[in-house]
């Protein structure tokens, strides 16, 4: 027992002892002498190294704060408008602060660049140290204003970037289904998808082992197509012609993609249709002569591509001092123009106008003569445009993969683009195996309306169109085709076509024979309109004699229910005495009399029903439809008495 106190003593002493030894000296005792020297290399650096670490620190912070974007594609529709500087008073141009005034100066200049939307942290802290200087800055507002815009995109691009390495991250996993993947990237490109396009998103779906079942499912081509489509709307020229290539299956919409994209400035587009376009070309013969002699097939008159030829930049005493063979030739190269001819075959002006530049001696036209040959060069390029923009509208009507409200409207897209240049003739004929495009009220009024207006740019052929199949009005079509004849078109004047000679009007005989077809559409929808307004009529009389009929044997059988009402009342009242007959004479009238009332009511609505459609039959075949009568203006055939309606008098 004695034993095991002094050793539990000796224990406790010992590590009272080692704590002593281990512990920390007081403050007051000297320290070794090696602690002191690491003491003296701790001492702290000059106060000059000290500041430049401080900026070393400095900078290293501020690039790590400045981030920098990288889009895979072209931003449509970005968070951040373009700066349009604002207009800032003299008088606190003149008070302003030196520094705010630079710095607003570098920051207007630095908005110009394009790269800057890379560097939204850049820009932001741009505005921000104008916004900070607060005395004399007539820039305060406007700098307070364009930082917070910055700050919206800063935080929109770290929202897509945020949500994009998540899209990642589940499209790597293993876990997800293919459906689920293609349902995250949809919610994604939804959000995203306008403003930074779909290459990043096909990128990454790309990198995955079932990249062919997910690309190649519907629900995520119909995704990437309508964020394409959406882009090209917003005028992006490469989803224009990327939607064309991938997602149109006829060609005249890829021809239209790439038009609109090539537009825009995208090369590959550009490069694409010239290709198309060299395809479809006849092989153009090597002599310039050959080159010029190309005639373009119009059906009426050109107006308003080229205009006529002025002398307004040369005076009289230029011209006096002119050379008189060059005078001449001048003269006839005006003339040459002046033929209708020529704008069937315009290589024939630039052939005049070239031999006019290059006329010797002293000729004053030169310059003329140049500008003539470039607008009869651009009128050429406008025909060939024209020319392919009728055969896409014939490729179109013969599409049977193409509704008929999409052929309407390219037609009357048509018109309203070229019409008035070209007229209607071939466009009538484009859309002749489409007789619900020609029958179209949109499209009729369209006609008459682009026809009305050629007439009064002065065409002939017009008026007389004008007049023959879009008024009814006797005095007012007398009024366009006196026009028309006194434009040339021998037609419209009255007892000439048998006089004409026959070689004067091989191509008015040949715009008349394509106007028939026309007359033939209208006459024929205005037969349909009227005979089913007759057979409406002839129903809706039916309907309402059967009705009054009906209503007229309920009256019959009404009387009769009276009678016999009145017959069984008589027989209640004379055998009141006998219990019997008193109950049954009186369940009989009372029988009789709901008879009564029952055919009163049917006859009353028989009746009434029965007059009224009587009186609507008898409207329908007096009364012609609104559009029933537009289509008759329009009908340039003779018309029998008894082609017209009937018209009922009633003797009351």
């Amino acid at each position: 027992m004695n034993f095991s106190k002094i050793s539990v003593f000796s224990l406790c002493f010992f590590m009272i002892c080692s704590f002593a030894l281990t512990a920390d000296p007081q403050p007051n005792n000297p320290q070794p002498q090696p602690q002191q020297q690491v003491q003296q290399q701790e001492t702290p650096q000059p106060q000059a190294q000290q500041i430049q670490q401080q900026e070393e620190n400095k900078q290293e912070a501020k690039a790590e704060k400045e981030k920098t974007y990288i889009f895979q594609e072209e931003l449509v529709d970005p968070p951040i408008k373009d700066f349009t500087p604002e207009t800032i008073n003299e008088n606190e141009l003149l008070t302003a602060d030196k520094q705010a005034l630079q710095l607003y100066e570098k920051a207007v200049n630095e908005e110009k660049q394009p790269e800057l939307i890379n560097n939204p942290d850049k820009a932001l802290k741009m505005w921000q140290d104008i916004a900070n200087i607060t005395n004399n800055n007539p820039f305060l507002n406007i700098a307070k204003k364009r930082a917070a815009e910055w700050k919206t995109c800063i935080e929109f691009f770290e929202k897509h970037r945020e949500s994009f390495d998540k899209l990642s991250m589940f499209t790597a996993s293993s876990i997800l289904p293919s459906n689920q993947k293609t349902t995250l990237a949809s919610k994604y490109l939804e959000e995203f998808g306008i403003t930074f396009g779909t290459l990043e998103v096909e990128q990454l779906f790309q990198k995955l082992p079932d990249k062919d079942t997910i690309t190649g499912d519907d629900v995520f081509k119909n995704m990437i197509k309508d964020v394409k489509q959406k882009r090209c709307d917003h005028n992006s020229g490469k989803d224009c012609y990327e939607f064309g290539e991938n997602f149109t299956t006829m060609e005249y919409e890829k021809m239209m993609m790439r038009d609109k994209a090539c537009e825009l400035k995208y090369q590959p587009a550009c490069t694409k249709q010239q290709e198309a376009k060299q395809q479809a070309k006849p092989q153009v013969q090597p002599q310039k002569t050959e080159e010029k002699a190309i005639s373009y097939e119009l059906a009426e008159d050109v107006i308003g591509l080229i205009k006529p030829c002025s002398l307004e930049t040369l005076n009289a005493e230029i011209l006096m001092n002119a050379d008189t063979q060059n005078i001449q030739l001048f003269e006839s190269t005006v003339n040459l123009e002046k033929q209708k001819e020529t704008m069937r075959n315009p290589g024939n002006a630039i052939a005049a106008w070239e031999k006019m530049a290059k006329a010797e001696g002293n000729n004053p036209f030169k310059t003329i003569a140049g500008e003539r040959i470039s607008e009869w060069k651009s009128y050429i390029e406008k025909l060939g445009r024209h020319r392919e923009d009728i055969a896409k509208i014939t490729a179109m009507m013969a599409d049977g993969a193409v509704t008929t409200e999409q052929k309407t409207d390219a037609a009357i897209k048509y018109l309203d683009e070229s019409g008035i240049n070209f007229g209607t003739l071939e466009i009538i004929n484009a859309v002749a195996i489409q007789p619900d495009i020609k029958n179209n009220e949109l499209f009729g009024t369209k006609i008459t309306e682009t026809r009305k207006k050629r007439c009064e740019l002065d065409s002939g052929k017009d008026c007389q169109l004008y007049a023959e199949h879009h008024t009814s009005n006797e005095t007012e079509k007398a009024e366009y085709l006196e026009k028309a004849c006194k434009l040339e078109v021998s037609e419209a004047c009255p007892n000439t076509v048998a006089q004409a000679p026959q070689a004067e009007q091989p191509q008015q005989q040949e715009e008349v024979a394509k106007e028939p077809a026309e007359s033939e559409n209208y006459e024929k929808e205005w037969r349909r309109l009227r005979n089913t307004r007759i057979a409406v009529a002839t129903t809706t009389l039916v309907l309402g004699a059967a009705a009054a009929g009906l209503g007229g044997f309920s009256f019959y059988k009404m009387n009769k229910a009276k009678d016999k009402r009145d017959e069984f009342y008589d027989l209640y009242q004379n055998n009141l005495t006998d219990p019997v007959l008193v109950q049954e004479y009186r369940s009989k009238t009372e029988k009789q009399d709901k008879k009564y009332k029952k055919y009163m009511l049917l006859g009353s609505v028989g009746v009434g029903v029965g007059a009224a459609l009587v009186a609507t039959g008898i409207v329908l075949y007096s009364v012609e439809f609104k559009k029933e009568k537009k289509l008759k203006k329009n009908i340039s055939f003779g018309m029998n008495p008894f082609d017209g309606n009937v018209y009922f008098t009633l003797n009351w």
